[in-house]
Protein backbone atom coordinates (compact mmCIF):
# COMPACT_ATOMS: atom_id res chain seq x y z
CA UNK A 1 0.00 0.00 0.00
CA UNK A 2 1.02 3.62 -0.49
CA UNK A 3 2.73 5.06 2.59
CA UNK A 4 3.06 8.68 1.44
CA UNK A 5 1.87 11.66 3.48
CA UNK A 6 2.53 10.18 6.91
CA UNK A 7 2.86 11.78 10.32
CA UNK A 8 5.92 11.49 12.51
CA UNK A 9 6.69 8.32 14.48
CA UNK A 10 3.97 6.99 16.80
CA UNK A 11 4.28 7.58 20.53
CA UNK A 12 4.21 5.23 23.49
CA UNK A 13 1.72 6.94 25.80
CA UNK A 14 2.13 4.37 28.58
CA UNK A 15 3.30 0.82 29.21
CA UNK A 16 3.01 -1.84 31.87
CA UNK A 17 4.47 -5.28 32.56
CA UNK A 18 2.90 -8.04 34.65
CA UNK A 19 3.86 -11.58 35.67
CA UNK A 20 1.43 -14.43 36.27
CA UNK A 21 1.44 -17.57 38.42
CA UNK A 22 1.03 -20.98 36.81
CA UNK A 23 -2.28 -21.45 35.05
CA UNK A 24 -3.90 -21.70 31.64
CA UNK A 25 -5.76 -18.37 31.78
CA UNK A 26 -3.93 -15.14 32.59
CA UNK A 27 -5.63 -11.77 33.03
CA UNK A 28 -3.67 -8.57 32.32
CA UNK A 29 -4.99 -5.63 34.36
CA UNK A 30 -5.13 -2.75 31.88
CA UNK A 31 -5.98 -0.24 34.63
CA UNK A 32 -2.76 -0.78 36.60
CA UNK A 33 -0.27 1.28 34.61
CA UNK A 34 -1.63 2.29 31.22
CA UNK A 35 -3.55 5.39 32.22
CA UNK A 36 -6.83 6.25 30.52
CA UNK A 37 -7.46 4.12 27.45
CA UNK A 38 -9.28 6.19 24.83
CA UNK A 39 -11.05 5.19 21.63
CA UNK A 40 -8.50 4.69 18.88
CA UNK A 41 -5.56 3.95 21.17
CA UNK A 42 -3.46 1.06 19.87
CA UNK A 43 -2.76 -1.61 22.49
CA UNK A 44 0.13 -3.95 21.76
CA UNK A 45 0.82 -6.99 23.96
CA UNK A 46 3.95 -9.16 24.02
CA UNK A 47 3.55 -12.32 26.10
CA UNK A 48 5.95 -15.14 26.89
CA UNK A 49 5.75 -18.57 28.51
CA UNK A 50 7.81 -21.76 28.49
CA UNK A 51 7.70 -25.45 27.64
CA UNK A 52 6.10 -25.55 24.23
CA UNK A 53 2.79 -23.83 24.97
CA UNK A 54 0.56 -22.21 22.36
CA UNK A 55 -1.43 -19.02 22.92
CA UNK A 56 -5.01 -17.81 22.46
CA UNK A 57 -5.47 -14.05 22.15
CA UNK A 58 -7.80 -12.05 24.40
CA UNK A 59 -11.36 -11.66 23.15
CA UNK A 60 -11.56 -8.90 20.55
CA UNK A 61 -7.78 -8.76 20.07
CA UNK A 62 -5.88 -9.91 16.97
CA UNK A 63 -2.93 -12.25 17.11
CA UNK A 64 -0.08 -10.80 15.08
CA UNK A 65 2.24 -13.77 15.42
CA UNK A 66 3.43 -16.62 17.65
CA UNK A 67 7.01 -17.70 18.04
CA UNK A 68 7.93 -21.28 18.94
CA UNK A 69 11.53 -22.29 19.39
CA UNK A 70 13.67 -25.33 19.90
CA UNK A 71 14.69 -24.04 23.32
CA UNK A 72 11.08 -24.08 24.66
CA UNK A 73 10.85 -20.32 25.21
CA UNK A 74 7.60 -19.29 23.52
CA UNK A 75 6.13 -15.87 22.74
CA UNK A 76 3.17 -14.21 21.04
CA UNK A 77 2.14 -10.70 20.01
CA UNK A 78 -1.47 -9.46 20.11
CA UNK A 79 -2.97 -6.06 19.31
CA UNK A 80 -6.22 -4.14 19.70
CA UNK A 81 -7.58 -0.83 18.44
CA UNK A 82 -9.29 0.29 21.64
CA UNK A 83 -12.94 1.21 21.84
CA UNK A 84 -12.09 3.15 25.00
CA UNK A 85 -12.36 2.21 28.65
CA UNK A 86 -10.91 -1.31 28.40
CA UNK A 87 -9.99 -2.66 31.85
CA UNK A 88 -8.53 -6.14 31.29
CA UNK A 89 -7.27 -8.58 28.67
CA UNK A 90 -7.47 -12.32 29.31
CA UNK A 91 -5.25 -14.64 27.25
CA UNK A 92 -4.98 -18.41 27.41
CA UNK A 93 -2.08 -20.81 27.06
CA UNK A 94 -2.30 -24.50 26.24
CA UNK A 95 -0.76 -25.84 29.46
CA UNK A 96 -0.52 -24.66 33.05
CA UNK A 97 2.59 -22.48 33.08
CA UNK A 98 3.78 -19.20 34.52
CA UNK A 99 3.81 -16.32 32.05
CA UNK A 100 4.75 -12.65 31.76
CA UNK A 101 3.58 -9.88 29.45
CA UNK A 102 4.08 -6.24 28.46
CA UNK A 103 1.35 -3.98 27.07
CA UNK A 104 2.13 -0.70 25.32
CA UNK A 105 -0.54 1.97 24.76
CA UNK A 106 0.40 3.68 21.51
CA UNK A 107 -0.96 6.79 19.81
CA UNK A 108 -0.32 8.32 16.38
CA UNK A 109 0.03 5.03 14.52
CA UNK A 110 -1.83 3.72 11.47
CA UNK A 111 -4.24 1.09 12.76
CA UNK A 112 -4.78 -0.13 9.18
CA UNK A 113 -1.20 -1.40 9.12
CA UNK A 114 -0.39 -4.30 11.42
CA UNK A 115 3.06 -3.92 13.00
CA UNK A 116 6.02 -5.28 11.08
CA UNK A 117 7.94 -8.06 12.81
CA UNK A 118 11.44 -9.40 12.76
CA UNK A 119 12.23 -13.08 12.58
CA UNK A 120 12.33 -14.26 16.18
CA UNK A 121 15.80 -14.74 17.64
CA UNK A 122 16.45 -17.37 20.30
CA UNK A 123 19.35 -18.20 22.55
CA UNK A 124 20.61 -19.26 25.94
CA UNK A 125 22.99 -16.46 26.85
CA UNK A 126 22.97 -13.31 28.99
CA UNK A 127 22.47 -11.13 25.88
CA UNK A 128 19.02 -11.40 24.27
CA UNK A 129 19.02 -9.68 20.87
CA UNK A 130 15.71 -9.07 19.10
CA UNK A 131 17.18 -8.86 15.60
CA UNK A 132 16.55 -6.93 12.41
CA UNK A 133 13.06 -5.61 11.56
CA UNK A 134 12.54 -4.54 7.92
CA UNK A 135 9.01 -3.15 7.41
CA UNK A 136 9.37 -2.82 3.63
CA UNK A 137 9.04 0.95 3.34
CA UNK A 138 10.81 4.08 4.59
CA UNK A 139 8.85 5.85 7.34
CA UNK A 140 9.16 7.50 10.73
CA UNK A 141 8.72 4.25 12.66
CA UNK A 142 8.31 3.46 16.31
CA UNK A 143 10.39 0.34 16.94
CA UNK A 144 9.80 -1.86 19.97
CA UNK A 145 12.23 -4.51 21.15
CA UNK A 146 10.98 -7.23 23.52
CA UNK A 147 12.16 -10.54 24.91
CA UNK A 148 10.99 -13.37 27.15
CA UNK A 149 13.26 -15.60 29.18
CA UNK A 150 12.63 -18.60 31.36
CA UNK A 151 13.47 -18.05 35.01
CA UNK A 152 13.62 -14.92 37.13
CA UNK A 153 16.21 -12.52 35.67
CA UNK A 154 17.23 -8.91 36.16
CA UNK A 155 18.19 -6.62 33.26
CA UNK A 156 21.25 -4.41 33.64
CA UNK A 157 21.42 -2.96 30.11
CA UNK A 158 18.86 -2.19 27.40
CA UNK A 159 19.53 -1.52 23.69
CA UNK A 160 17.48 1.71 23.83
CA UNK A 161 17.33 4.45 26.44
CA UNK A 162 13.56 4.94 26.10
CA UNK A 163 10.80 2.92 27.70
CA UNK A 164 12.89 0.45 29.65
CA UNK A 165 10.48 -1.98 31.30
CA UNK A 166 10.71 -5.43 32.83
CA UNK A 167 8.93 -7.76 35.20
CA UNK A 168 10.22 -11.01 36.66
CA UNK A 169 7.94 -13.77 37.86
CA UNK A 170 8.89 -17.06 39.47
CA UNK A 171 9.82 -18.73 36.18
CA UNK A 172 9.13 -16.02 33.59
CA UNK A 173 10.72 -12.65 32.79
CA UNK A 174 9.94 -10.15 30.03
CA UNK A 175 11.79 -7.00 29.09
CA UNK A 176 11.28 -4.29 26.51
CA UNK A 177 12.25 -0.84 25.25
CA UNK A 178 11.57 1.38 22.24
CA UNK A 179 12.87 4.12 19.98
CA UNK A 180 11.35 6.60 17.51
CA UNK A 181 13.07 6.99 14.14
CA UNK A 182 13.01 9.39 11.22
CA UNK A 183 13.04 8.06 7.66
CA UNK A 184 14.07 4.51 8.54
CA UNK A 185 13.57 1.34 6.50
CA UNK A 186 15.01 -1.14 9.01
CA UNK A 187 16.17 -1.36 12.60
CA UNK A 188 18.32 -3.74 14.63
CA UNK A 189 18.19 -2.63 18.29
CA UNK A 190 21.13 -4.68 19.58
CA UNK A 191 21.37 -6.72 22.76
CA UNK A 192 20.15 -6.54 26.34
CA UNK A 193 22.21 -7.74 29.27
CA UNK A 194 20.40 -10.02 31.72
CA UNK A 195 21.50 -11.88 34.80
CA UNK A 196 21.03 -15.52 33.78
CA UNK A 197 21.68 -17.83 30.85
CA UNK A 198 18.20 -19.36 30.74
CA UNK A 199 16.64 -19.80 27.30
CA UNK A 200 15.16 -16.67 25.73
CA UNK A 201 13.26 -15.51 22.65
CA UNK A 202 13.26 -11.93 21.33
CA UNK A 203 11.55 -9.90 18.61
CA UNK A 204 11.60 -6.40 17.10
CA UNK A 205 8.33 -4.74 16.06
CA UNK A 206 7.91 -1.79 13.70
CA UNK A 207 4.85 0.43 14.24
CA UNK A 208 3.73 2.44 11.20
CA UNK A 209 2.98 6.17 11.58
CA UNK A 210 -0.53 7.46 11.02
CA UNK A 211 -1.62 9.16 7.83
CA UNK A 212 -1.35 12.93 7.75
CA UNK A 213 -4.51 14.97 7.36
CA UNK A 214 -5.41 15.38 3.71
CA UNK A 215 -4.78 18.81 2.28
CA UNK A 216 -7.77 20.64 0.91
CA UNK A 217 -7.95 20.87 -2.90
CA UNK A 218 -10.71 23.45 -2.87
CA UNK A 219 -10.21 26.35 -5.28
CA UNK A 220 -10.46 29.75 -3.55
CA UNK A 221 -13.36 31.86 -4.75
CA UNK A 222 -14.10 35.56 -4.68
CA UNK A 223 -17.57 36.73 -3.82
CA UNK A 224 -18.44 40.03 -5.50
CA UNK A 225 -21.19 42.19 -4.11
CA UNK A 226 -22.85 44.62 -6.46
Amino acid sequence: RDHEARMTAPTVAADDAQAFAAGTTHVFDLTAGLGTISAGDFLLMFVGAADGVTFTEPSGWTELTEYHTANAAEAAVFYLVAAGGETSASFDISASETAAAIVWRITGNDAADAPATSTAVQGGTTAPDSGLCTPGTTEDFLYISAFFTRGSNTISAYPYADGNITVAGTLATVGGCWTQTTGSSSEDPGAYTKSGTQDWIAVTLGIFPGAAAAASNAVPSILLNY
